[in-house]
């Protein structure tokens, strides 16, 4: 992800969180929870021959948002891996692959915790570019599947929550899969006070 990127992320879940905080989401009746993750991605095709550097950490935001009257929730999340590799003739590259993924998610309470199962529609693009020749030419490629996830928090202070959530995703391109499995260690913000 580009600073920018980055940056309306941050400001996105500041002004979402704020609008989901007890006082002011419950005068519209808004309930949901806005999370940053920090996990791990694996099962996915390896693009390079040769890998360097396959890293499977997985930066994501993570969405859950609906009206405190309908049992079902909107959910949504936006993840990013990267990964190092050469080719034949070892130049070297690197892959940037984005996911998104939007969907529909049931969530109910255990005492303090709150748990949600989800699916939906997700996307993937994936970029790879020369880390030596700038002037090579870019490869990069879209392909769209679906997701399955569940998910648990645990709603702290001031509108704080701190949870979990895995994801199966089954994108295939080219007859590989560009999906996989991810495990996140969440941290959120939000208001599931009217449920």
């Amino acid at each position: 992800m580009t600073a920018g990127t980055r940056a309306a992320l941050l400001l996105t879940a500041f002004l979402l969180g704020s609008s989901l905080s007890a006082s002011s989401g419950s005068a519209f009746g808004l309930v949901g929870n806005i999370s940053a993750g920090l996990g791990e991605k694996w099962g996915s095709h390896l693009t390079f021959l040769n890998p360097i550097n396959n890293r499977g950490t997985e930066p994501s935001v993570n969405v859950l948002l609906g009206h405190r009257a309908l049992p079902i929730l909107l959910e949504g999340y936006a993840s990013e891996t990267r990964a190092d590799g050469t080719n034949d003739f070892d130049d070297p590259f690197q892959e940037t692959r984005i996911e998104v993924g939007l969907g529909a998610a049931g969530i109910w309470r255990a005492g303090p915790i709150y748990s949600h199962v989800g699916g939906g529609i997700a996307r993937i693009s994936s970029r790879v570019k020369s880390l030596d020749s700038p002037e090579r030419p870019e490869y990069s490629f879209t392909s769209t599947g679906h997701w399955i996830g569940a998910g648990t928090f645990l709603p702290l202070v001031a509108g704080f929550s701190v949870g979990a959530i895995g994801r199966y995703t089954n994108i295939h391109h080219r007859n590989d899969q560009f999906g996989g499995f991810s495990a996140s260690a969440l941290i959120g913000w939000g208001s599931f006070s009217s449920r």
